[in-house]
């Protein structure tokens, strides 16, 4: 008997904290909270907000590089223009036995390369 009062007491309590967190989750959210106005004061007044050296570098790799990729060159844009315009080719080299990837911009002078 002891056991049914304390499963019945789990059951209640589970579901009163999933009725909190949903009550939390389906607020509404506050007019400056939307991908819009945040890209507006990143792009427009990115001197309202304090960048560490730390956060500008994370925000450029997470922009330009694909983390979790087999590809040798995990280029997602040309880190110096920004441009998602790339060109990707291959080339084996036969006498040194080697094979390069080759990744280039198809809006600037861009291009890097890998064995």
């Amino acid at each position: 008997m002891e056991n049914l009062i304390f499963f019945a007491l789990g059951a209640v309590v589970s579901l009163v904290i999933s009725y909190y967190y949903y009550k939390k989750g389906s607020q509404e959210k506050p007019d400056w909270f939307s991908v819009e106005s945040i890209k507006e004061i990143l792009a427009v007044h990115p001197e309202d907000i304090d960048w560490t050296a730390k956060q500008i570098v994370d925000l450029y790799n997470n922009k330009v590089y694909e983390k979790d990729g087999s590809d040798p060159l995990p280029y997602n844009c040309c880190p110096r223009c920004g441009s998602e315009r790339l060109s990707k080719s291959s080339y084996q080299d036969e006498e040194r036995d080697a094979y390069y990837f080759l990744i280039s911009c198809d809006d600037c002078e861009w291009s890097d390369y890998t064995e």
